[in-house]
């Protein structure tokens, strides 16, 4: 049987010298790969472009919004009062804040409202920068009612809330009389604003 290589001194002195230069090299790399890496943040997510719509600071959002007049169910409610057939409804209602920045409400128009003119006052709301990505007819569950599902997407919505949420998605729909909906949308009077876009199959 082969006798086992005896480590003298001046082996030990080699294996120190090589222990001097290795360890050193071996922290760097486990420091450059370690676990536990902070994850990048958008700088701009806390700063970015000023928006006084969608992407807004809550401040920026009032700053630019009447508070409601007590129309509203809930106190998230801005804007005047839209009178209805069966009513009346504050003009942006159920607004959601994440973040400190607003990402979605519920918008009322008054009777009558056409499509277009419904999404050229959505539009107003939402960054300069915006630009609709596709547009489709949707159905309700169970219903032959229909809405309209409009996808936008923004840089400076992206800047200020994120990479991955540069997206808006906006249903426009005719909630009529019955409160539930019509199979005709040749006017309007709700929208539901939402950040990110509706995937392509999502219904009303």
């Amino acid at each position: 049987m082969p006798s086992l290589p005896v480590r003298t001194a001046r082996h030990g002195r080699l294996w120190a010298r090589l222990a001097a230069l290795v360890l050193p090299v071996s922290g760097a790399l486990l420091a450059a790969c370690g676990a536990g890496t902070p994850a990048t943040v958008n700088p701009n997510v806390a700063t970015g472009p000023k928006l006084s719509g969608l992407g807004a600071t809550l401040s920026e959002w009032n700053a630019h919004h009447q508070r409601s007049t007590g129309q509203a169910a809930d106190a998230t409610g801005y804007g005047p009062s839209i009178p209805l057939k069966t009513g009346s409804i504050d003009e942006f209602t159920a607004l959601t804040v994440v973040g400190g920045r607003v990402t979605g409400w519920k918008m009322a128009f008054k009777d009558g409202t056409t499509i277009a003119s419904a999404e050229e006052e959505v539009r107003t709301q939402l960054p300069a920068d915006t630009r609709q990505t596709a547009s489709r007819r949707g159905t309700y569950g169970h219903s032959s009612d229909t809405c309209e599902i409009v996808s936008f997407e923004s840089e400076d919505l992206a800047k200020v809330l994120g990479s991955g949420q540069g997206t808006a998605g906006v249903i426009l729909h005719q909630v009529g009389v019955s409160g539930l909906g019509s199979p005709s949308i040749a006017v309007v009077d709700r929208a539901v604003v939402q950040v990110p876009a509706l995937p392509a199959t999502a219904s009303c």
